[in-house]
């Protein structure tokens, strides 16, 4: 169980870091849904 926990919080964690990084670079909304796709399919994926 904590296993579980530890990997959801360091994917969480991983995933807010990318959100943040990736932010400033999508100024319009095709950028921001390519920014937010490929932050689903790096938690999908791992």
């Amino acid at each position: 169980m904590a296993k579980s926990v530890d990997a959801a919080d360091s994917k969480s964690a991983a995933l807010k870091s990318v959100s943040v990084r990736v932010r400033p670079l999508a100024p319009n909304s095709r950028d921001r849904f390519l920014a937010v796709f490929f932050i689903a399919r790096i938690s999908y994926f791992s």
